[in-house]
């Protein structure tokens, strides 16, 4: 009994620090994205511009 929930405790732990590994590749793909959009447009008006858009609670517009 104790064994098992020695496991189950050990599992739940690394399930939690995967996720947060997991997280923190996302966001790094995201950034690294948003940079190759930047160098291959070459305008980072435009894509700063775009992401505010996106990110803006309005989005996506009513009726468009």
């Amino acid at each position: 009994m104790v064994l098992g929930l020695a496991i189950y405790i050990l599992g739940s732990i690394g399930m939690l620090f995967g996720r947060i590994i997991q997280a923190a590749v996302s966001r790094q793909r995201e950034f690294l994205a948003d940079a190759s959009a930047v160098q291959f447009t070459r305008n980072p008006d435009g894509v700063a511009n775009a992401l505010k858009t996106l990110g803006s609670p309005q989005w996506p517009r009513k009726g468009q």
